[in-house]
């Protein structure tokens, strides 16, 4: 059971199954009464009962004054006494929380930062398709959750982001983590009514996206006080309380500098504050060498299971057919759904109609791409680099061709078992090796809400071995 609330209680949204899972016939989905703390649901009414009095939601007041009668309202008092006004004396017998309800409950407002990879932009580049940064982001329901903030990938701009810098030396990424912090100070100092209370803060990214995504997380916990307050001024008169909620990245690949060496500039680790942290990677993606794209794990080393809050999970495919973007096929809407499934699970609210009329939740055209080959340079440049590399928190690394997942599809090896590969490259830019085996792949994909139709057809120009 999951549920949304008004700030003062009113439930507005409620889901009695679990996520992408059909209730069965004739099973009755679960019911929980409880709301605000201390509150129980009454069916009949429509009220609340909290302990002595009765709460109505609807007017965010008790319907019985407080035995105890009205209080000194000693700390309103003393705030106001040092901003130069007068504050009411006393508390309000019959209101919740002295009307101010997230003192005492979660709030229910909330804002996504997301990072997009490298060439992703919104529309997307000539040659391309949007990436699921972008995917998810137009299926989030800011109606529900709150404003959402579109950081555009390295190589590309926008209004927002004027500098381009460079696809293979990775300039930018200082320039897209602190627009982040930009995003975060103007919205702070924009909503003035809720100065000083809780914000919940989710972010995605992927590729240098998902590392500018990490790094900014990092960059922002370290600047917060015990009370986690971040002020945009040192007199703090703007301030919020963060709380990372929900960081959802697929394959990120930071590739900062020549060697890796702009990378130790940042910290990619994920702060134990953050509520739940999932990774998608590719585990068909091989290219290494100097411009390489090694992927950094959320995992401290290769033996460190996954929990219920850090999840790190294996995926079919090149690096692109997790994260989006390629022109031919969307492989990639399975890792979408999953991280949908994900920060469903947080209680991120998604356009369903949105997943649904853009057909993200069913897989038509399952091509693998290998960016190693294609038309032009691609084979040229990458045919000398060797395998990428897995890095882990501790520094240890590991060749992809020898990671184990302890999520998902488990190895490199278990994923080539799921795809049919084609006698030679081909697709319109000639990346495409091979076609997805949904009996064999469905089968690692219990649990997410995607399917694949049936019989997908081999694509004009590719012949299967």
């Amino acid at each position: 059971w999951r549920g949304s609330y008004s700030a003062y209680g009113l439930t507005k949204t409620k889901t009695t199954s679990r996520p992408g899972h059909v209730a069965q016939a004739g099973v009755q989905g679960i019911e929980l009464n409880l709301r605000l703390p201390g509150q129980y649901f009454d069916a009949e009414t429509g009220w609340y009962d909290n302990g002595l009095r009765t709460y109505d939601p609807l007017r965010g007041e008790y319907l019985e004054p407080d035995p105890l009668g009205p209080l000194p309202n000693i700390k309103a008092a003393l705030v106001a006494w040092a901003q130069g006004r007068i504050a009411q004396p006393l508390t309000q017998p019959f209101a919740y929380a002295n009307h101010n309800p997230l003192i005492y409950a979660d709030p229910t407002g909330l804002i996504l930062f997301a990072f997009d990879g490298t060439g992703n932009s919104d529309p997307a580049q000539s040659g391309s398709s949007l990436s699921n940064v972008q995917k998810l982001l137009q299926a989030y329901d800011q109606d529900q959750n709150g404003k959402a903030f579109y950081i555009t990938g390295i190589g590309t701009t926008n209004k927002h982001m004027q500098f381009e810098g460079s696809e293979a030396a990775g300039t930018g990424f200082r320039e897209r983590v602190d627009l982040g912090t930009e995003f975060l100070e103007d919205f702070i100092k924009s909503d003035t009514a809720n100065n000083g209370k809780w914000l919940d803060v989710d972010v995605i990214g992927f590729s240098r996206g998902a590392a500018e995504a990490r790094a900014w997380v990092s960059q922002i916990e370290k600047k917060l006080s015990e009370s986690r307050e971040f002020s945009t001024s040192n007199t703090g008169e703007n301030k919020r309380c963060i709380n990372f909620r929900f960081l959802g990245v697929w394959d990120t690949v930071p590739h900062a500098g020549a060697d890796h060496g702009d990378e130790k500039n940042y910290d990619f680790s994920i702060p134990a504050s953050v509520g739940l942290a999932a990774h998608a990677v590719a585990m068909n993606e091989h290219r290494g060498g100097i411009a390489d794209f090694d992927v950094e794990s959320i995992h401290a080393n290769g033996s460190t299971a996954n929990t219920g809050t850090r999840i790190e999970r294996g995926f079919v495919g090149a690096h692109s057919d997790i994260g989006g973007g390629y022109a031919e096929g969307d492989l990639s809407d399975v890792a979408l759904m999953w991280m949908i499934d994900q920060a469903s699970s947080q209680g991120i609210a998604f356009d369903e109609e949105k997943i649904k009329s853009s057909g993200w939740n069913v897989v038509s055209n399952p091509v693998v791409h290998d960016s190693r080959v294609g038309k032009g340079f691609k084979e040229w440049l990458w045919s000398d680099g060797g395998d990428r590399e897995l890095a882990y928190r501790d520094g240890s690394r590991v060749k992809q061709e020898n990671a184990v997942m302890h999520d998902g599809v488990t190895s490199t090896d278990k994923a080539r078992e799921s795809i049919k590969y084609f006698t030679k490259a081909c697709g319109a830019d000639g990346t495409i090796v091979g076609l997805i085996d949904v009996k064999k792949y469905e089968a690692w994909l219990t649990g997410i809400s995607v399917t694949f139709q049936p019989s997908p057809s081999v694509p004009e120009g590719c012949k299967l071995k």
